[in-house]
């Protein structure tokens, strides 16, 4: 990675085009968060998925969506109890059972809504897609927060080093995140989310000075396994 320097002069947030490309990202975090804790009941809903989607798209989009929503509650209260009984020792896994619990509750909600409506009220296809009611928006639009204008003092920059991702502000480095530190990678269209701990950050393809998106993801890839591109 020494021959090919990647920096991000990190520049105003996009909000309008990041917004719907962050909230996919975190739903599939969450799926996939939700197949490693319960693969049984994954195993059964995308058996079910792959029997209604070869009758009736409409009704497969609606079965997915609502069999989400079911995981999602039953993950969340798998580890919201625990957490609250212990929620100074068990603070992330609180805070992911309450966002995975609300989420959950949202999606049932949201199917009973999409299947009563009709074909012509705009019915949403597929799984938190309607924008009006997205559980992971709420959580996109903190990550975008505050970052639609930066002055030149709070101008930031992030590189990629053979230690890890390097934070800086000015000359002065802020920050060195280690490759092994980081259990996520999200490539959207226009950025990259990069989570680490209970810390994520959001890099955009615009800002990217050295090297190009290709070889980044070359990189990232070979050191970070948990590295995936998001499909549109």
């Amino acid at each position: 990675m020494a021959d090919a320097p990647f920096r991000f002069e990190i520049g105003p947030y996009d909000t309008g085009k990041l917004l719907p490309q962050l909230s996919r990202a975190l739903e599939l975090r969450t799926e996939l968060y939700s197949r490693q804790r319960l693969p049984l009941l994954w195993r059964w809903t995308d058996r079910l998925r792959g029997l209604h989607g070869r009758n009736n798209g409409r009704t497969e989009h609606r079965l997915r969506a609502r069999i989400l929503a079911l995981l999602c509650l039953a993950l969340g209260l798998f580890l919201l109890i625990p957490g609250l009984m212990e929620p100074r020792e068990l603070l992330t896994p609180l805070l992911v059972g309450a966002a995975s619990t609300l989420a959950g509750l949202a999606g049932l909600w949201r199917s009973r809504k999409r299947k009563e409506s009709s074909p012509g009220q705009g019915a949403a296809h597929g799984p938190w897609r309607g924008r009006r009611n997205n559980p992971f928006d709420q959580a996109a639009r903190k990550l975008l927060e505050g970052k639609e204008a930066l002055s030149a003092e709070e101008a930031l920059s992030a590189s990629f080093s053979q230690e890890g991702m390097v934070l800086c502000q000015g000359e002065i480095q802020l920050a060195l995140v280690p490759y092994g530190d980081f259990t996520e990678v999200f490539e959207t269209a226009d950025a990259w989310l990069l989570v680490h701990g209970d810390q994520a950050v959001v890099l955009q393809r615009k800002d990217l000075r050295g090297g190009d998106a290709a070889g980044l993801r070359a990189a990232l890839s070979a050191r970070i396994a948990g590295y995936r591109v998001v499909d549109p």
